[in-house]
């Protein structure tokens, strides 16, 4: 293509190949660089019908996508220019033939005049001023009724059930004709099958032949494939892999008959997260190495991946696509712990890049997983109880949305004003037994059917967690959802009290006594705060962002944190404001004091004890948890193995015992004091997928 083609005018919108922009007076659009080829395409044969065919040997050049790919271009610059199917001023279809630009198209390669400068033009030529006046307003009128056809949702004021059935249902989205509905649906807690249901009949197919793991899912261009991350159920007697398999799913056939994935690539061979389908057949994701994940893709037909981006002073977490605008989303945490949006193209190109600004309610240390709107420049993600939205330049706005419950994996219509979300709630309660008292329920209960195994020492139908005992042990301090967000409440004699009023979507993530038992340490939205029996919450200042308080003892208080994004367990002295680094990397649990003795959990479900004489893993206690919570007191170690039994394990002579058998319902252990064993026990676990949409009146 010639120089003087790369910027030109379309009636009054001003094309701009160079940086893939198409211009009205101050709206800049940024278009997808394939439906800028088709436009130009059309527009080099102005007035000409353009057949399907040669515009896909044209813009694709041989590659492997379905004529639905042409017809996205056609409606995102139909959308761009105004123009719309009903009318078809501008791009003109002709049945079984193809396309052709009706529009003036205009090749002089100048900047577009700016609002103020055409009325100026027109007020000289006329030289009136009620002439200037009646411009100015319908200019204005004009402009406004655009932003107003294009402005996306702020508000979503109606929801309705998508799922209906007894089980779990998490990570939905729309096929991209917007008939089915993909999702996937949990047995227990661990394993799950890929389901879909058609929305026009109601009719559900299971997709996946067998029970797996199986992670989030991307369509292909065409709508016929899916692509996750998946490995073998938890519950098989063989030893599942440690990492996920990159997986392939024909849509198509598991429509008929449920199907066994394709292992795309062997996570032997690359750890991969986040697979994304682009337009041209290949697959996105993130890959991991030693210390970093790098953006990678796989073309085609291939098995060698090809790395993208891996930036040396960034730490990407997380990747999504948008086969509308044929553009990737990657966020990272810089060293100043600042998270990035950057925007790819489908080449690894960088298009933008932006700093994200949050809101004063959002935490700033928890990560982002947004996916895009398919309708304009932006992107949707939830925080858990709210929806935002996020802008190309990293600004954030909520979303409001008709419900007060948790709300995860947003994902909107190809083309309506609708959102599909996992809806609902983890009932969970803190409980307490005696030592020694025997377990007298048989009873075993379904996923998410009402079931106490256990007395709760304060019933609630929401989240609550975390429980520990004072030092007293006369009281029970722990976090609950019951007030609509998470809290700090006391357990004391018999009454219930909140100790905290944080605001809404607060994400607090530990607590831990005093060894005078009058204040409570606790970290929330990456911050800490001492909070009083009596209700006096203060910040304690440091520059850490802390995603875990295990401890506190004396003026030390083991936390996790992010560090350049990094994550780090560390000892931070609260009389010095110092920190000491214990280990790089992440960890499940950690319990003790590095002075003495400290035991952590790494995710690979490894024990390691520190002490004076080095770091070494507790190789008795390999497959022995069935959670990532453990007990430390004095010298020893509790936790409950994957039958339900507490264990104990001492540190100082190594012997390993079974304590007693516990219910299946208990999540995991809290606090042990004495005789007493505090534990969170699952009571329901209801999710289900919603669909929110704007109401007609």
């Amino acid at each position: 293509m010639s120089a003087i083609k790369q910027q030109y005018w379309v009636n009054q919108y001003f094309v701009d190949l160079t940086r893939n922009q198409i211009h009205q007076n101050d709206d800049i659009q940024l278009m997808p660089p394939k439906a800028l080829a088709v436009l130009t395409y059309l527009a080099e044969h102005q007035g000409k019908v353009v057949s399907h065919e040669a515009l896909m040997d044209k813009v694709w050049q041989g590659s492997i996508v379905s004529s639905n790919t042409l017809q996205r271009s056609i409606v995102q610059l139909r959308k761009a220019l105004g123009d719309d199917s009903k009318s078809q001023s501008v791009i003109k279809t002709h049945a079984k033939q193809g396309y052709s630009l009706e529009a003036k198209v205009d090749w002089r390669a100048e900047t577009p005049p700016t609002l103020n400068s055409v009325i100026e033009g027109r007020v000289n030529r006329r030289k009136h001023f009620a002439i200037f006046v009646t411009i100015a307003l319908v200019a204005f009128v004009t402009l406004f009724s655009l932003q107003q056809l294009n402005s996306p949702i702020e508000r979503f004021d109606h929801l309705a059930s998508v799922t209906f059935s007894d089980e779990k249902e998490f990570m939905a989205t729309y096929s991209n004709d917007g008939r089915y509905v993909l999702f996937h649906r949990y047995l227990g807690m661990c394993q799950n099958n890929i389901w879909a249901k058609d929305l026009a009949t109601q009719q559900q197919h299971q997709l996946t032949k067998e029970y797996g793991i199986y992670d989030r899912h991307s369509l292909s261009a065409d709508g016929e494939n899916l692509v996750f991350m998946g490995g073998q159920a938890c519950d098989k007697n063989i030893q599942p892999k440690a990492c996920l398999d990159l997986m392939t799913l024909d849509l198509n056939l598991a429509l008929i008959n449920p199907q066994a994935p394709n292992i795309r690539l062997d996570c032997k061979n690359a750890e991969l997260t986040m697979p994304n389908w682009l337009n041209d057949g290949s697959i996105v994701a993130l890959k991991k190495s030693p210390r970093q994940w790098s953006l990678v893709k796989l073309p085609a037909g291939s098995e060698q991946l090809i790395e993208l981006y891996a930036p040396a002073n960034k730490k990407i977490y997380s990747l999504t696509y948008s086969p509308f605008n044929d553009l990737m989303a990657v966020i990272s945490i810089n060293i100043a712990n600042q998270h990035l949006l950057e925007i790819f193209d489908n080449q690894g190109t960088i298009i933008s890049s932006a700093i994200i600004t949050r809101p004063k309610t959002m935490s700033p240390v928890q990560r982002i997983y947004p996916s895009f709107d398919p309708k304009q420049n932006r992107l949707v993600f939830s925080s858990g109880k709210q929806l935002f939205s996020m802008s190309f330049e990293g600004d954030i706005s909520q979303i409001s949305i008709p419900t007060q419950h948790n709300i995860y994996h947003p994902s909107l219509h190809p083309q309506e004003n609708k959102l599909l979300v996992t809806h609902g709630v983890f009932d969970n309660d803190i409980a307490q037994i005696q030592l020694g008292q025997p377990n007298k329920s048989k009873q075993v209960a379904a996923f998410n059917e009402v079931f106490q195994p256990y007395p709760s020492i304060a019933r609630s139908i929401f989240s609550d967690r975390q429980g520990r005992y004072a030092p007293s042990g006369k009281a029970i301090a722990f976090i609950s959802e019951r007030s609509g967000t998470a809290q700090l409440w006391l357990s004391q004699d018999d009454q219930l009290r909140q100790l905290t009023q944080f605001e809404t979507d607060t994400q607090i993530s530990g607590l831990a006594w005093s060894e005078s038992g009058d204040t409570i340490m606790t970290a929330a939205n990456g911050e800490l705060f001492t909070v009083t029996t009596g209700a006096k919450v203060s910040p304690v200042a440091t520059e850490l962002a802390i995603t875990q308080l295990f401890q506190w003892h004396g003026d030390e208080l083991l936390l996790k944190v992010d560090v350049s994004g990094d994550t780090k367990l560390v000892s931070y002295d609260l009389l010095k404001g110092t920190i000491q680094e214990l280990f790089n990397g992440d960890v499940k649990w950690a319990a003790g004091t590095p002075t003495e003795k400290l035991i952590y959990l790494d995710t690979q479900n490894n024990y390691w004890q520190m002490s004076s004489n080095g770091t070494v893993v507790i190789s008795q206690l390999a497959d022995k948890s069935s959670t990532g919570y453990f007990l430390l007191k004095n010298d020893n170690l509790y936790n409950i193995n994957n039958e339900g039994q507490l264990w104990l394990y001492n540190t100082i002579n190594g012997q390993f015992q079974i304590i007693q058998n516990l219910h299946s319902g208990i999540s995991y252990l809290n606090d042990i004091q004495g005789d007493r064993l505090l534990f969170t026990q699952k009571i329901s676990a209801r999710k289900e997928i919603v669909e929110l949409s704007v109401s007609s009146d």
